[in-house]
């Protein structure tokens, strides 16, 4: 589950959490959930906007190279099947990957799976 707040409703329910306005009506599981979420507002709160989104460009940088790289094995084990030449340009071609990245990863093109 996500949960989206705005800064506003984070301080509101930072304050709720801080003056344990809820412990009364609520279980112990969910008041140590909400401890939890209270310490992750506390953290978002404190990171600057901008490491956070250097750290979802690293994560997204990162997705991104594996999908390529697992688009490229798939291509190559493709081309073995079909006895053709396995090359930049041919895994290029069969992957749909651009040639600059198959020539990235050159070193995929000649593992044996």
């Amino acid at each position: 589950m996500r949960l989206t707040l705005n800064k506003d409703d984070a301080i509101s329910l930072m304050i709720a959490l801080q003056n344990n306005d809820l412990k009364d009506i609520l279980s112990d599981n969910i008041v140590s959930i909400l401890n939890d979420l209270k310490n992750q507002i506390q953290e978002d709160l404190q990171t600057p906007a901008h490491k956070n989104k250097k750290l979802a460009a690293k994560r997204a940088t990162i997705i991104r190279q594996e999908r390529a790289k697992e688009k490229i094995r798939n291509a190559v084990n493709l081309l073995h099947l079909e006895n053709a030449k396995v090359n930049v340009n041919s895994v290029s071609k069969k992957s749909g990957v651009a040639y600059n990245t198959v020539k990235k990863y050159k070193h995929l093109l000649y593992q044996i799976d």
